[in-house]
């Protein structure tokens, strides 16, 4: 991230100048790329009116990169505050009375790798604290720096420039390098420690914490996400499915059309003993994992072992026997039971949405990965307004009020309030369509 002092320092000499500057400058921060800003010069031109050159824009680019990285540390900043705030209310703090905190982390790359092709230039990284649901942290790493390579293919040494390149490793290991970085120094940077997070079933993000030990006496805690623990539950219950050495062919076409019911009980299971009265954590995970092993009997039609919660219907026909016969139950029960075994985490019932709404942020701000923002600093400068929007939901506001400290004016005042009121529609819409399943009374 930048020196933001040396920032503040850029800031306080472009908020000088006049202002139809301002207005040049923020007219063109959206271009997406060098080569659409060609496209609207030969509609300018077309229409005589005068427009930047390569240089200025070039120039102008750096500005506006520049302030985003400053915005997002200011936003970042606003974040710890109300999650350490929070973590005090709750008396969430260790003997030293550093709050702890907990934080849902992930990252992305700047390029689609289709599970075969892990080759990314740049890759990205956030920690989310749990409670505000906002970045507290974003890391980017490069691989790339096109004068330093331009340079190099020649046989010369490269100019005097700022260079981006900060990663020479493999681009599957830039995620697990951030966070293990945000973690090892969240005491000196921010006051709190990260004591929970919640990520994905990648285990060697989880390994590199642990060897790291970013703090004395405290030992971090993984917890599961939901959604992908339960993606890749039918993700192996589809290969068993589809696998020809295994059972009648009827009776597999009956297990891929019964993915989703499955999936369905073990939703409902995990709801239910989370909200069951009256019973410690310890007894509430071993009912979960009871309910967990008796999904496929209970959705291919045998009941006995039912909670009274768990069915009303028990007319269904009984699939059990044959499937028992033609080794699909064995195979099944060994998914289930793998699943089972994070019950701990299950009982949590929590997820990762909020940082993959934020990668989904970024992949918007780099054209659906589609085109190549890894030469310089563009990468970063994206990443860093996409933590603007997914924090305060007013970016061009807050990137104005950080360049030039006044608020914009009523046009975009009043754009981001429409946009705004529309996410709001949206929520309720979401809300009313599928609302929350409770099964016991308050």
């Amino acid at each position: 991230m930048p020196d933001v002092q040396l920032y503040k320092s850029i800031l306080d000499r472009e908020s000088s100048k006049p202002n139809y500057e301002r207005q040049y400058c923020s007219r063109y921060w959206h271009y997406e790329h060098w080569r659409r800003f060609l496209k609207h010069g030969r509609v300018f031109s077309a229409l005589d009116i005068p427009s930047m050159s390569e240089k200025t824009f070039i120039k102008e680019q750096e500005k506006i990169s520049d302030a985003w990285e400053v915005t997002a540390l200011k936003e970042m900043e606003l974040t710890v505050s109300e999650e350490r705030s929070l973590a005090i209310q709750r008396g969430d703090v260790d003997s030293e009375g550093i709050p702890l905190l907990t934080v849902v982390v992930d990252g992305s790359w700047a390029k689609r790798s289709y599970k075969t092709n892990y080759a990314s230039l740049s890759g990205v990284a956030a920690i989310v604290g749990l409670e505000s649901k906002k970045v507290l942290l974003v890391g980017v790493r490069n691989k790339y720096c096109v004068v330093c390579a331009r340079a190099e293919s020649k046989g010369l040494k490269p100019d005097e420039h700022k260079c981006f390149r900060n990663w020479m490793g493999s681009s599957s290991a830039m995620e697990a390098d951030i966070i293990v970085d945000g973690f090892t120094k969240s005491v000196e940077m921010h006051g709190v420690k990260y004591a929970r997070f919640i990520g994905d079933g990648d285990s060697n993000v989880y390994k590199k914490i642990l060897d790291s030990m970013p703090y004395d006496n405290l030992t971090v805690e993984k917890i599961g996400c939901k959604n992908h623990l339960l993606r890749n539950m039918c993700n192996k219950l589809k290969d068993i499915a589809r696998n020809g050495k295994i059972g009648h062919v009827t009776l597999r076409k009956l297990t891929g059309s019964c993915v989703l019911r499955i999936r369905t009980a073990v939703t409902m299971a995990i709801k239910y003993r989370k909200e069951e009265p009256s019973k410690t954590e310890n007894d509430k995970i071993m009912s979960l994992r009871q309910d967990i092993m008796n999904v496929p009997f209970h959705v291919f039609g045998s009941h006995e072992n039912c909670e009274p919660y768990f069915c009303r219907d028990k007319k269904d026909k009984n699939y059990v026997t044959v499937l028992k016969t033609s080794g699909l139950l064995c195979r099944l029960l060994d998914v289930l039971n793998s699943l089972s075994d994070h019950a701990r985490s299950l009982i949590k019932d929590v997820s990762s949405n909020k940082v993959e709404e934020f990668n989904s942020i970024v992949s918007k701000f780099i054209g659906g990965k589609r085109i190549n923002y890894c030469l310089k600093r563009s990468y970063q400068a994206r990443c860093c307004a996409a933590v603007v929007a997914h924090n305060s939901k007013t970016p061009v506001y807050k990137l104005h009020r950080s360049m030039y400290n006044c608020s914009p004016g009523g046009v975009n005042k009043r754009s981001e309030e429409r946009k705004a009121a529309r996410r709001a529609r949206d929520s309720l819409r979401k809300k009313k369509l599928h609302p929350k399943t409770t099964f016991f009374s308050s």
